[in-house]
């Protein structure tokens, strides 16, 4: 049977403390990894369905 060892207090907050520390990722961030996807060959598909694209502003007319 498998196990699961819990962690005290202190670390799972310093896991929390560093988790929150990572930055939201922006635009050139976003192309960089659609690029390695490509290069690592996963399809058109598979990125949209990993990162879809933002819904587009509607028009003013």
């Amino acid at each position: 049977m498998n196990s699961v060892k819990y962690g005290s207090e202190a670390e799972s907050k310093e896991r929390e403390d560093f988790i929150k520390l990572i930055p939201v990722p922006d635009e050139v961030f976003i192309a960089a990894a659609k690029r390695a996807v490509v290069i690592a060959g996963l399809s058109d598909e598979t990125i949209e369905a990993l990162h879809p694209e933002k819904e587009s502003e509607p028009s003013l007319r």
